[in-house]
């Protein structure tokens, strides 16, 4: 996770647009989700922070899926001539 935070980030920094955007929207969203799973092992009552993380989680995932549509959209502009 941190590897692909770091990747999403400079993605993000070096050249922005809808596509880099939505990968780090992913890599943020599935920090946060991790983050929460880490504080529910120190909390007995921790129905909540199970019910934000699955949320954030489902979240990373659909806008990583999106993501990967776009970049899939992306490559099939170019057609290969011979």
């Amino acid at each position: 996770l941190l590897f692909f935070g770091g990747l999403s980030l400079a993605n993000y920094f070096t050249k922005y647009n809808k596509l880099n955007s939505q990968l780090f929207a992913s890599a943020s969203l599935l920090f946060v989700a991790q983050l929460l799973v880490i504080l529910q092992s120190s909390y007995s009552n921790s129905g909540m922070l199970q019910a934000f993380s699955t949320v954030f989680l489902v979240l990373g995932n659909f806008i990583f899926y999106q993501f990967v549509v776009g970049q899939d959209r992306k490559q099939k502009k170019y057609k290969i001539i011979k």
